[in-house]
């Protein structure tokens, strides 16, 4: 990547290098740099990394700040990238994620998974580390318990990696499914009461757009990217077990509430087509190259 890569950009004439996540190519001289920028995690939460990672992204930080321009891809990684990184308001341009789960566009099919199904069902999308928060669902869960109202049962998709610690035994009523194919996966989000997603940190939280483009309601809290992301389509509160037992009970024992978020969710999902962000991203590079 450091010469092979810039030794075929130069042959090849190109105006302009576009660093969509690895950041390890070195731009050749005089050529023109956009890179993506995704979140800024490591730099707010650093313990949820390891030290390599957080030593990668130190590397990487100097290719970010001297860029031509920088894609963020919510108005919220803008805003932390000038907070954060000192970057200069007009280097950066907003481009949201796209999503390729409206019906129209999916190019799989639904795929009942080997094993049963709940009848009812919440459901949580993501990697299994600290910064998905399934402490909060821990605590949600158990509290439920000892209250005597039972939650229906947790559906846990996502997987592990190394390195990252378990958090503990789960509640009962948790299945944690590790990952699955999409097709699995769509087949849950057409079927769960709602996607639970109490993630403290995201730069845009492609799962909740999924989920929206499903049909299926989404509870989240009011952080980071996801209001910016979610509108007015979502069950927005505070990161607090109070606050989301009250919000799932309500989800679990009201249709009229379902079909409502489901019907918000999927207008809401519209705003965010690949099509769209590609449209953009051509209008990055045409301000960007030379003429």
């Amino acid at each position: 990547g450091r010469t092979v890569a810039p030794a075929q950009l130069r042959r090849a004439g190109a105006d302009l290098l576009h660093s969509t996540s690895s950041l390890f190519i070195h731009c050749p001289r005089g050529m023109k740099h956009v890179v993506t920028l995704h979140d800024l995690s490591i730099s707010r939460h650093p313990e949820r990394f390891r030290r390599w990672q957080i030593n990668a992204w130190h590397r990487r930080l100097p290719v970010i700040t001297g860029a031509d321009r920088v894609i963020c891809i919510s108005r919220f990684t803008a805003d932390e990238a000038i907070s954060l990184l000192g970057l200069a308001a007009k280097k950066i341009e907003v481009v949201h994620n796209g999503c390729d789960w409206h019906d129209d566009q999916i190019a799989f099919a639904e795929t009942p998974p080997a094993w049963p199904v709940p009848g009812e069902f919440f459901l949580c999308v993501g990697s299994l580390e600290p910064g998905k928060n399934l402490r909060l669902l821990r605590e949600v869960w158990r509290r439920a318990e000892d209250e005597g109202c039972r939650l229906p049962p947790l559906l846990l998709v996502g997987s592990r990696r190394d390195g990252v610690p378990e958090e503990g035994r789960h509640p009962s009523g948790w299945h944690s499914l590790g990952h699955q194919p999409d097709g699995v996966l769509l087949h849950l989000y057409r079927r769960a009461l709602a996607l639970v997603f109490p993630s403290i940190y995201e730069g845009f939280g492609l799962p909740v757009i999924e989920a929206m483009a499903q049909g299926c309601p989404v509870v989240c809290s009011r952080l980071s990217s996801l209001p910016e992301v979610t509108g007015d389509a979502a069950l927005l509160g505070a990161p607090d077990a109070t606050w989301y037992l009250s919000a799932l009970r309500e989800v679990a024992t009201q249709a009229d509430l379902r079909a409502d978020l489901a019907r918000r969710g999927r207008a809401n999902a519209q705003r965010f087509k690949w099509s769209r962000c590609a449209f953009e991203t051509a209008a990055v590079y045409r301000t960007t190259a030379p003429a």
